[in-house]
């Protein structure tokens, strides 16, 4: 017995290592990419082309099932006439199976139908899915897109909130002998269910403000990307470490779906210390205090203080939440601030109050604040001013961080009026805008430009604090921060009434998250003379991280006799 087993082993042994030195090379011509993949996947010979017990009948015989796998796998794809040339060769123990496809015509469509049938017939969101529907009369026939956008229409109903929708009818019908294809789809949504009751409750807060977040009502459609909108937003409010938003589809009642929002606080308070560098400021520190919750009903408060080589630092801010605590706050400031320049210095001490609004897709912010300021330029001298200001801001982008197009417009008016509070009369509008576009993948441009004026009786009246100095990181690169403006007399740099600065940047990624950027900057502070741009230029690196952008520039100040180089380095958003 044991003999004939060993008998047994030993020739299974040969018959397999007979077999391993067989094999077969598959090549396949005429298709590429996911028709080629696909051909691939259909095709049995292929599949097991390395397997161990693959013998020359089987290769013949898998051979002969080639052309039939082939015709099945170009289907889907929408090529129902194709022409197959087949070839089995022997090279010695080795096979090759040649495949050259000729995939014919794509069948087209002649018929498309999508019938919306439930309260869902005349949702804005499905009309529009059925209206750009991906398949038309005249196109190719696509299975795997047909599947796709079938899957996407129940994603879409149960987004809209049609959760009992069935599709009625869903089928492609392939003519061979008009060699034209139809496709049926009709769908009933059913009824739209509605939001039901919302409970979102976290014992460190009021009911009532978390509430403040919600951008609906019970009774209202019910809608999943407002659902998504209120956990980033909640995720994004700095006062809980996670939002979970819970739908209860299955405890609906009337069609009233029941929400949960799970709330968990991030801790009370929290400390905070940094070291950083900017070109601008020289090496600095900084020391932050800030209490999340002062109290149930959303008021939080922080403290920062900062010291540099050109500045010392205090702010403390108090923020009361609005109506829309997201957007909407009421907040009162404190700020001591003591600066030192190449061009001038000043001790600033104000106190204000603003109110933050969402107004459409603009933010508004409108306040006042008293400043007492003892400055030195050419001269010293203390200035009181009770400043009123307003200002909008808008961005518009594909990403905030690293966006590839977007843009940003902010503008503003502050002035004061000599008399109430103030020790001299001025008004000054201001506005900023920024552009991003990609003219390739791996390239952005970078175009900003920043304008101000001055309406004042008396320049020398005006503080250091509202006067307008170019050169910096962010402004002319390859100067020294706030040391272009208008001179006095004596040559010194006092600063000027208006503001006009341009800047065009081209960054071409190299690899990851690096890129090469150029650029050129241009423009200057001025008075109601001739206007003397003052240029700079050069290259540097870009590093994308999760906060903005590390630049790291080398500028050359073009419009000085020696065209000095100068290094900047600065983080943050692009917009």
């Amino acid at each position: 017995m044991f003999r004939k087993l060993l008998v047994a082993a030993l020739t299974f042994l040969l018959c397999n290592a007979a077999w391993a030195d067989t094999g077969a090379t598959i090549d396949i011509q005429g298709v590429s990419d996911a028709i080629l993949d696909n051909v691939r996947g259909n095709l049995s010979l292929y599949q097991q082309r390395e397997h161990p017990l693959l013998s020359e009948a089987v290769i013949q015989r898998l051979h002969g099932l080639a052309p039939e796998e082939i015709r099945h796998a170009l289907e889907p794809f929408g090529f129902y006439r194709p022409h197959i040339d087949a070839e089995l060769l022997k090279t010695g123990d080795h096979w090759t199976a040649r495949y050259v496809i000729d995939t014919g015509p794509r069948i087209k469509m002649d018929k498309v139908a999508i019938e919306l049938r439930g309260a869902g017939s005349s949702d804005s969101a499905l009309l529009n899915w059925r209206a750009t529907y991906p398949i038309q009369v005249g196109d190719g026939l696509d299975h795997a897109l047909y599947e796709r956008s079938k899957q996407e229409l129940l994603q879409l109903t149960r987004e809209r909130g049609y959760f009992s929708a069935e599709l009625i009818t869903h089928r492609i019908t392939v003519d061979l002998k008009t060699y034209q294809a139809s496709i049926e789809l009709e769908i009933d949504t059913g009824p739209r269910y509605v939001f039901g009751t919302v409970n979102m409750q976290n014992e460190k807060f009021k009911e009532s403000f978390l509430h403040r977040y919600l951008t609906f009502k019970p009774g209202d459609p019910y809608d999943a990307r407002k659902l998504l909108n209120l956990r980033r937003t909640l995720a994004d409010s700095d006062f809980f470490a996670r939002a979970d938003v819970i739908t209860l589809v299955e405890q609906a009642n009337d069609q009233q779906v029941p929400i949960i929002v799970d709330l968990e606080a991030k801790p009370d308070r929290r400390y905070s210390a940094g070291l950083g560098y900017a070109t601008d400021t020289g090496p600095r520190a900084r020391l932050g205090y800030e209490r999340r919750r002062a109290n149930t009903r959303g008021h939080h408060y922080n403290a920062f203080a900062e010291r540099s080589e050109i500045e010392a630092s205090f702010k403390a801010r108090y923020f009361v939440p609005l109506r829309r605590p997201a957007t909407d706050a009421l907040s009162y400031s404190f700020t001591w601030l003591d600066e030192n320049t190449v061009t001038s210095a000043r001790t600033t001490t104000s106190v204000g109050t603003e109110i933050t609004q969402q107004t459409g897709a603009w933010l508004r912010t409108a306040g006042v604040s008293f400043e007492r300021e003892h400055y030195r330029v050419d001269i010293s001298n203390d200035s009181n001013l009770l400043i009123p200001h307003v200002s909008w801001q808008r961005v518009h982008a594909d990403q905030r961080i690293a966006p590839t197009h977007g843009w940003s417009l902010t503008f503003g008016v502050r002035g004061a009026r000599e008399g109430i509070l103030s020790d001299t009369s001025f008004v000054q509008p201001r506005a900023q805008g920024r552009y991003i576009f990609s003219p390739s993948s791996r390239s952005r441009v970078l175009l900003r430009a920043t304008g101000g004026y001055s309406w004042v009786p008396d320049f020398q009246d005006l503080p250091v604090s509202q006067r307008f100095f170019a050169g910096g990181d962010n402004s002319i690169r390859g100067y020294a921060f706030s040391s272009l403006g208008p001179a006095n007399a004596d040559g010194v740099i006092v600063g000027g009434k208006n503001l006009l600065v341009g800047s065009a940047e081209y960054e071409h990624t190299l690899f990851g998250r690096t890129a090469l950027a150029l650029f050129m900057d241009a423009g200057n502070a001025f008075d109601n003379t001739a206007f003397h741009a003052m240029r700079g230029a050069g290259f540097g690196l870009r590093w994308s991280t999760p906060i903005g952008s590390v630049r790291l520039d080398l500028a050359q100040a073009l419009s000085l006799p020696d065209r000095p180089w100068r290094l900047h380095l600065t983080l943050g958003p692009d917009l």
